[in-house]
This record gives C-alpha cells, structure tokens and sequence, in this order.
C-alpha cells in the first residue's frame, strides 16, 4: 500500500506528533512480524531512540506478554565468525539519582533468579564490585532471609568441585584494619562454627605473627557446668595424643609453659589439675 524510497543520504519518512497522543501505531492481527528492519549499515546504528525528555516513563515498554509459552520478551543472537572483540549486548546504567539501578522483582519458585554462565572466564571475575570508597555503615553485600520453613538448607555456598584444582581458595577474607576480620553472630543453641574435615589434614591451622597478644582467646563470662575446652571422642588413638605442647626456644627468661591459676580465695572446692587413669 505504500512505499517509500530515498536515494539521497536524508531522511526517508518523517513522522512529527506534537500532541500526547501515539505517533505511530501498528495494529498487526495477523501472524507475522509487526516492524521489520532490514538493514545494510556497518558502522551505523540500526535502531536509535533519544529519549531525552524522560521523566518517569520508560525509553522501551513491552506489556501484556502474557500468553508467552516457549517465547521469549527479547531475543538477541548473532552468528558472527569474526574474531574481534565485541559485546552482543551491552548495557551501561549511570545511576546519578539516588534509587535504585536495577531491581529485580520475581515471582519465580524453583528456578534461579539470576543464572550466570560463565564457561570461559580465566582471569577475569565471574562477580565484581570495585571502588565502594565512600561506603560508612553501608555494605558490599548484604543477605537475608526470614522464611520460617524447617528444611535444611544453605543460604550461601562457595564450592570448588574439582579435586585437581589445588591451588583453589574458596573463600578468602583480607582486612588491612585494626579490626576484627570475621565476625561470627549465633543466637541460637546451634554451633557457631562447624567444621568437616573429611582429609587428612588439619582442620584448623593457625599462622600467627602475634607477639605479645594471645593467638587463642576464649571469652566465656557465663559458663557454669559446661567446660570452656572439651574433646571428646577421641577413642580410635594409637600412637596420637589428645593433647602435644612443645616449645624450641633458647631464651632463658623464666617462664612457664603451662599455666593453671584459681584466683579466687573463696573457690575452695576447686582443683586447678585433676588427673584420672582408670
């Protein structure tokens, strides 16, 4: 019905709308493509919008998908063999409000919410935050969950697979500060921390350049019958012992390698050593 052809480097067709109303309205009831572009540029765009008066509307607005099977909102493939470096899609968000850059609002229940394929990353990182300078009681990350639900479940899971990749830390915490490095908060009856060390190697290893602070501290002001240091189940011992304390030193300062002090005068049913071989 209509057919429009410019051989200048100007303008083809021009729609100018200066009401409210919508410039161009396709009504597509048929089975087919609804806007087609086919396009022979190389170095120029083929879609452009400049929607420089925005306010609180949207640049692109797609509604009322609603009868989506195996569909998809968007689909962007390309088939490129060229070995130049490129981005099929590339999205830059400069947030210079202060709201948010990007929400996520999913009423999904058994798939991810956010799934990140990411098979060919060496020395790049797969997640990255950098230059949170300005950061005073705001933090990196922060995750939380209410549900009520009894199911045993992890709410974050680092996990190296590969038993070849022996050179892998799955969790690393540095802190340049003079402040603690990991904080641990348990309010319930469970332990704080838990360690499964199937391997054998040890389950905890301790490196510390300290000098005149303990490398140990246990803080325990409300203990009553419980015992501040306790192992138990040791039963498979042969040659091992519960418990080895050596020093190599050749300082002669006096000193005394173990130390057991009841300080209080009145805690006459104390036994500061108690040693029993049945």
């Amino acid at each position: 019905p209509l057919s429009v052809i410019q051989d200048a480097t100007a303008t083809a067709f021009v729609v100018q709308q200066n009401a409210a109303g919508v410039a161009v309205n396709i009504d597509q009831n048929g089975n087919g493509i609804g806007l087609n572009i086919d396009t022979e540029a190389t170095t120029a765009n083929g879609l452009v919008i400049n929607p420089n008066t925005l306010t609180t509307g949207h640049g692109i607005s797609m509604v009322n998908a609603n009868a989506l099977t195996t569909g998809a909102m968007i689909d962007l493939s390309s088939n490129s063999a060229d070995t130049s470096t490129r981005s099929l899609l590339n999205i830059q968000i400069d947030q210079d409000g202060n709201g948010t850059s990007i929400e996520i609002d999913s009423e999904a229940t058994t798939a991810n919410i956010l799934d990140i394929e990411a098979n060919t990353v060496t020395t790049g990182k797969v997640f990255n935050v950098d230059n949170a300078d300005a950061l005073t009681t705001g933090g990196i990350l922060y995750a939380v969950s209410n549900s009520a639900d009894t199911s045993t479940r992890v709410l974050a899971t680092l996990w190296n697979t590969n038993p070849l990749a022996t050179g892998t830390t799955p969790l690393r915490v540095a802190q340049d500060a003079n402040r603690m490095a990991f904080w641990v908060e348990n309010n319930g009856t469970g332990p704080s921390i838990y360690l499964d060390q199937n391997g054998n190697g040890n389950a905890i290893n301790i490196d510390s350049e300290s000098t005149t602070t303990n490398v140990i501290q246990l803080d325990t002001p409300a203990t009553t019958t419980g015992s501040i240091f306790s192992t138990v189940g040791a039963n498979f011992l042969t040659t091992g012992k519960i418990m080895d304390l050596r020093s190599n030193s050749a300082d002669t300062s006096g000193r005394s390698l173990i130390y057991l002090a009841n300080t209080n005068a009145l805690s006459t049913g104390t036994t500061p050593l108690s040693i029993y071989q049945t």
